[in-house]
């Protein structure tokens, strides 16, 4: 949010909004603009040094490995990370008086082969597992029979995530910070569940502006689905593709 501080003059910026509440008595004289340079787009590849660039001082990159979005207390970027396996990379510019920069983040899977585009999620951790607010999972409050009424797997919960689209041949098409949400009728209460994704301004990205359905002839879209073909999911989990 945007205001000026409480007992303060001068306008600032503030990282968490206080709508009724006085403002902050301390902000940000801006917001970090500064985007990261990553010496690897991610995706598919053999094992790698990762090195971040394009920062000047005062400002420092701070990163995490565990899918969770970088903080003042995250480690600082000094030199190239060795990624080895599976690995997500978000980091985020730091500088005094100013707020964080965006999350970028780079996922990289490591001596794995495909044949068909990948879409890869990425979201902090109890967003998608917490017990008590993430969206994949039951949690502790629910009828104990299927299909789980009461659980969180049937709240209306959205939460944040990015997405990045992968063709088949490993080239990275497409990404953008998005939302969340758990999509459909009974088949939610399957192990594996289908999920909505949104792309919406408070996230940075109003539209998928991407052809994601070649055949079809328009390539602009607000929302898709990632579907786990419904109560066909018990049987054969493919036929909604084949008959499409």
């Amino acid at each position: 949010s945007f205001g000026i501080p409480n007992g303060g003059e001068i306008l600032a910026y503030f990282d968490t909004p206080s709508p009724a509440l006085p403002n902050p008595t301390n902000g940000f004289i801006g917001v970090s603009e500064a985007k990261i340079e990553f010496s690897h787009s991610g995706g598919v590849t053999n094992p790698v040094l990762l090195s971040m660039s394009g920062i000047e001082a005062p400002a420092i990159i701070r990163y995490t490995l565990d899918s969770t979005v970088p903080t003042e207390n995250s480690p600082v970027y000094n030199s190239a990370i060795q990624v080895p396996t599976i690995t997500v990379v978000r980091a985020r510019v730091f500088q005094e008086g100013y707020l964080p920069s965006k999350t970028q983040t780079r996922t990289s899977i490591v001596n794995q082969s495909h044949d068909l585009p990948v879409i890869y999620l990425v979201s902090e951790p109890n967003n998608f597992f917490g017990s008590d607010e993430g969206i994949y999972v039951l949690g502790d409050d629910y009828v104990g029979e299927f299909p789980f009424f009461g659980s969180n797997i049937w709240e209306d919960w959205e939460r944040p995530v990015n997405f990045t689209f992968y063709e088949a041949d490993g080239s990275n098409q497409m990404a953008f910070d998005g939302g969340a949400k758990i999509f459909g009728g009974w088949s939610r209460a399957m192990d594996q569940r289908s999920l909505s994704i949104f792309a919406r301004n408070q996230y940075g990205a109003g539209k998928i502006n991407y052809p994601l359905f070649p055949d079809r002839d328009y390539d602009v879209f607000q929302a898709l689905v990632l579907r786990n073909s419904g109560n066909d999911w018990i049987n054969t989990m493919m036929r909604d593709g084949p008959l499409t």
